[in-house]
């Protein structure tokens, strides 16, 4: 006993003192190693199985006996350990830790709900970063382009990859109204006056001593013409929304217009100027 791996002579003598010398061989078993498997991370919730391999026959702790896998959903971060024996009934351990990690809470910034059809593109921003978008309308990166969306109602997703296998979403509706972005064409202006009204068209209030069309500015390359009733054209302006006319020193009386808009059908009509 005690000898290691080797081989050994071993000599025989007898009570006559005749001798025999042989050989011995001391060997071993090959060595192998059980293994567990690469450390896993995964949400609150997710099932993981781990699959171990190397052996003949497994036992996990607290698992099936004599299987390779088990499959676990841990609330915390745990450690498991799996027993495996070769063909020579030797044995050995190993570990994989399972990693949990929390699900976040995802949040779709707050944005105007209502966009007109004219609007640019907005970016929607959401948190965590580093997800993806989808939707109508809206790129993989949050950029959101009421125009091409169109009218009606649009639900975008937000969605978020925590693990491999754990994917969380959320949603957003936008909704798209060309109409809120109609040109409105006011009937009367008041020069002397420097009242303004209160009334929200397209994120401005419109000018009441000048001749003002709200939401205009949406629709660059527009064009306008305004005429006296003996039809002598005043104004002839391009981007009109950039500097409307204030009447200037003319008289009380109707005027008239014609407003060209790219893309759209031409405006025409009156209005009142009063001192």
């Amino acid at each position: 006993t005690g000898l290691g791996v080797g081989t050994y002579a071993v000599t025989a003598t007898d009570q006559q003192g005749c001798s025999q010398t042989a050989s011995v061989t001391i060997g071993s078993y090959p060595e192998f190693q059980v293994n567990a498997g690469e450390d896993v991370t995964a949400c609150e919730g997710e099932q993981v199985t781990l699959i171990a391999t190397g052996a003949v026959s497994y036992q996990w702790q607290s698992g099936p006996t004599n299987s390779d896998q088990l499959t676990v959903s841990p609330a915390q971060t745990e450690v498991y350990t799996v027993q495996g024996w070769d063909e020579f009934d030797c044995t050995t351990f190993d570990e994989v830790q399972v990693t949990v990690v929390p699900i976040p809470a995802l949040n779709i910034e707050e944005v105007d709900s209502t966009l007109c059809d004219v609007y640019g593109p907005i970016q929607i921003m959401a948190q965590p970063s580093g997800g993806t978008f989808s939707g109508n309308g809206i790129s993989p990166t949050g950029v959101f382009d009421p125009g091409l969306a169109g009218d009606g109602v649009h639900s975008i997703t937000y969605t978020y990859q925590v693990t491999a296998n754990c994917i969380v979403d959320a949603s957003a509706v936008i909704i798209v109204d060309g109409a809120l972005c109609d040109i409105i064409v006011p009937n009367v202006i008041n020069p002397n006056t420097s009242f303004q009204g209160l009334a929200d068209f397209c994120g401005s209030s419109p000018q009441n001593n000048a001749f003002d069309l709200p939401c205009l500015q949406y629709y660059p390359g527009n064009r306008m013409r305004i005429f006296d009733r003996w039809g002598r054209k005043l104004v002839d302006q391009v981007d009109y929304h950039l500097k409307p006319w204030d009447g200037g020193k003319h008289s009380d009386g109707v005027y008239y217009y014609v407003l060209e808009v790219p893309g759209e059908a031409v405006l025409k009509g009156y209005f009142h100027l009063v001192r």
